[in-house]
Order: structure tokens, then C-alpha cells, then sequence
């Protein structure tokens, strides 16, 4: 074997290749990118489909106050006016489940529904955790420098394991090698 592949291959064994300190955290439009899509399709006969309004980062008091019984929720939605109001500071996942929640008022179910994501206490909305994953680039600009502004990322996959990709900004070059975990984490590794 090839002693490049075994470095790489002991380097993935003790863990050298550790993931970033810090989680990537999307803002409100990052998340409703990535949730809205997915919202959508699963409500795609709603008379909103495409046309929906969504208030981002709401205080928690405007929906209070626009809610029929005054009581505090993360979101809101009125399918006269397709519009829905979102609180700020909801975990990814929530975030997109309650978006589907909300998107499917407009669609004109009530929490009767027979759908889970529609009963009043909602749970787990599967598709979000796919929807809510942060693409390759999104993770790579957040392990750069001021977090990724005015870097170009090229990536190309020279073997079926791993991402070698490279990032330039400004006479800087920088490499990073990009692994897939069999359990859909992912690990990287600043070259130089």
C-alpha cells in the first residue's frame, strides 16, 4: 500500500482529522434557503405554492399579539394573505419543521390534520434533516478565514474517499483534504 494512503488511513483512525470547533450556524435567510423547499413540497396542491411570504426573525410579542388565542408560538401563518411570521433564534431542524407546520396552514389543513407535522404539538419532521445539512462550500467557508469572504473554492474528487479541494483569496492559497464519514458527518483538514 502506498504510504500516502496509509497516513491517511491512520490519520482517520486516531481521529486527526477532527471536525471544526465551532458548528456552522446559518442566519434566518441561510435557514429559510435551505427549509423552504422542502416546506414546499410537502404541501404541493397549496393555493400559496409559490407565492408565500415569509416575515423572518419576528419578535415573539407580534405573534403574540396576531395569534387568535394570544398564546406564544415560533410561528404563525394567514392563508388569506400567505403570509407567515417566524421567530428568530430556532434550531435549524425546528426551524424548517415549523415552516412545514406553517406552510401547511396556508395549505388549509388545521392541526386535526392527519398529518404529524400538523398536530399541535409537532414532532420531527424527517425530510428537515436532510434539508437543514450544510452543503460542502457552506462548511468549507466556515472553517476559512473571515468566515469565507472573497475565497474561491474548487473541489474535485481524485479518489472515491475523500474531497481535495483548494481555496484562494488574495495571494492566499490555502488545501484542504475533505472526508466523508460513513455516519454523513464530516471531517476536514487545512493542508497549509
Amino acid at each position: 500500500m502506498h504510504p500516502k494512503r496509509i497516513a491517511i488511513l491512520i490519520a482517520l483512525a486516531t481521529g486527526i482529522f477532527a471536525p471544526s470547533a465551532h458548528a456552522l450556524t446559518f442566519t434566518e435567510q441561510q435557514k429559510l434557503s435551505h427549509a423552504l423547499p422542502t416546506a414546499r413540497a410537502a404541501w404541493p396542491t397549496s393555493p400559496c405554492a409559490g407565492r408565500e411570504v415569509i416575515h423572518l426573525a419576528v419578535d415573539p410579542q407580534v405573534i403574540r399579539e396576531k395569534s387568535p388565542d394570544g398564546r406564544h408560538y415560533e410561528g404563525l401563518s394567514l392563508a388569506a394573505t400567505c403570509e407567515v411570521w417566524l421567530i428568530a433564534g430556532m434550531l435549524d431542524e425546528t426551524f424548517c419543521g415549523v415552516l412545514v407546520h406553517e406552510l401547511g396552514h396556508l395549505a388549509g389543513y388545521d392541526h386535526a390534520a392527519p398529518f404529524a407535522i400538523m398536530t399541535d404539538a409537532f414532532g420531527h419532521y424527517p425530510p428537515c434533516d436532510l434539508a437543514m445539512r450544510p452543503t460542502i462550500d457552506e462548511q468549507l467557508r466556515d472553517a476559512l478565514p473571515h468566515n469565507g469572504e472573497g475565497w474561491r473554492i474548487g473541489c474535485h474528487r481524485p479518489r472515491d474517499v475523500y474531497l481535495r479541494c483548494s481555496a484562494t483569496r488574495k495571494g492566499f492559497r490555502k488545501r484542504i483534504l475533505w472526508f466523508h464519514s460513513r455516519h454523513g458527518g464530516v471531517s476536514y483538514k487545512i493542508l497549509r
